[in-house]
């Protein structure tokens, strides 16, 4: 009995060890994501106009525009007391241009474009001639 039990529990973790996916460590998808915002910050270029805020992985927030780009770094100038951070692709987590999205944008001119038009509709309404159609 004892020798069927530790042959079937050598089995399975034999068994068990064929389904072991290899792990790899956090650096090919810190690679990635430090790519995207590298190429992210080249297309909006160095303009003091264009404001970013910056996640870091620790946590903290910084609110600026980038003032210059590095192979391996930027460095964002604060927005509040114009002092310039050195900060590496690696170390954002995230990062957001200041201002609404073009989806905001087209719904703010869309209830524009609707209020527009329904006081339109309710001017021409009132104004119709009770000849044309009586009531």
């Amino acid at each position: 009995m004892l020798k069927t039990t530790i042959s079937i529990s050598i089995a399975i973790l034999l068994f068990q060890f064929l389904f072991i996916a290899p792990v790899f460590g956090q650096k090919m998808n810190d690679n990635a994501e430090a790519a995207k915002i590298k190429t992210y910050l080249a297309e909006r270029g160095n303009n003091p106009k264009s404001r970013f805020t910056v996640k870091l992985r620790d946590g903290r927030e910084i609110k600026g525009y980038i003032s210059e780009r590095n192979a391996d770094d930027f460095i964002i100038a604060e927005t509040k007391n114009n002092n310039r951070m050195t900060i590496s692709y690696a170390d954002v987590a995230e990062i957001k241009k200041f201002g609404l999205s073009l989806g905001a944008k087209v719904g703010i001119a869309a209830l524009i474009v609707s209020a527009v038009a329904v006081t339109v509709i309710a001017v021409g309404i009132k104004n119709l001639d009770d000849d044309i159609f009586p009531r």
